[in-house]
């Protein structure tokens, strides 16, 4: 009896080129809601090519459908300029509004701070004597805001402004009178100085209120102000308990600042108003910071100043 032939290979075993397609494409079952995004698409499509199909139906020709897809093209592109100048616009809007909150912040954060000392400290009240403005514009904020005032009025506030192209030109001018006083109004000066409410505002530097004295009557000049130091002159003021006055060697810069909404000092006028669209403004360069002894007539101490 003959042995039975052996069955073809062939057939039993796939060639790998067969292999591989077959384990490439595993069956899979179709799930709920798979065709529910191609669906849609193509209601999408329909809806948008069904116009242009009935107009070829209704006898429209090739010409005219192209004109009429580059007009709505056009259109659209109209449109999205047109979105895009607006969200500028209320980003621009956002950042005024920010602006604004600032300042009521600020002016808010310097009326508390007053009304505080004008009740917890006796010489900080209404009545408290105050030191002539000396002459000398750089020695404290308040002779370097009358010294603006006066060139203001001199040199801007003369220029017409009651027609809207004498406005215009007012604008400019006083626009171009911030950019200006930079260079002729700025100088060394050393001021007595005594800090309050110190503290960190960032990066390396220290915020808090500075209120210029006579060196000789020891009376404040002007009200306090709000200053930026620093860290390593603040750290030695909180450090240094034993001194409340301190003798600064600045660089004092006057930067008034062109705002040009700003007509009049407003209710609380924060900053400071030089004249219409003309904010007040400065800059101190800190150089270095000797303690003062506290004594009939202030003189720097014998230590060594902190400088730069």
């Amino acid at each position: 009896m003959r042995p039975a032939p052996a069955r073809s290979s062939r057939r039993r075993d796939p060639s790998p080129a067969s292999r591989h397609v077959r384990s490439a494409a595993p069956r899979r079952r179709c799930r709920p809601g798979a065709f529910r995004v191609p669906v849609a698409l193509a209601a999408i499509v329909l809806a948008v090519l069904a116009p242009a199909a009935s107009a070829r139906a209704q006898g429209s020709s090739p010409a005219e459908l192209r004109r009429e897809i580059v007009r709505l093209s056009d259109e659209l592109r109209k449109a999205h300029g047109q979105l895009a100048e607006a969200q500028k616009r209320i980003a621009a809007l956002e950042a005024e509004r920010a602006a604004q909150e600032k300042q009521l912040l600020e002016a808010a954060s310097i009326i508390n701070d007053l009304r505080a000392r004008v009740s917890s400290d006796p010489q900080a009240a209404p009545s408290q004597a105050f030191a002539p403005v000396p002459d000398d514009p750089l020695a404290a904020p308040a002779a370097l805001l009358r010294e603006l005032k006066a060139r203001y009025r001199q040199e801007v506030a003369s220029l017409p402004r009651a027609t809207p192209d004498q406005d215009r030109a007012y604008r400019q001018a006083a626009a171009q009178w911030c950019r200006d006083v930079p260079q002729t109004l700025r100088g060394r000066s050393v001021w007595l100085v005594r800090f309050d409410r110190l503290a960190p505002a960032g990066r390396q530097e220290f915020e808090g209120f500075l209120q210029v004295l006579d060196p000789r009557a020891l009376l404040p000049i002007g009200e306090p102000v709000r200053i930026r130091m620093p860290e390593r002159f603040a750290a030695r003021v909180q450090r240094e308990k034993r001194f409340t006055l301190w003798e600064a060697t600045l660089l004092v810069v006057a930067e008034p600042v062109y705002n040009k909404d700003r007509v009049d000092e407003g209710v609380f006028n924060v900053p400071s108003f030089v004249g219409p669209y003309v904010e007040f403004g400065y800059s101190l360069d800190w150089i270095s910071l000797a303690g003062v002894e506290t004594r009939t007539e202030a003189a720097p101490d014998t230590q060594e100043p902190v400088e730069r």
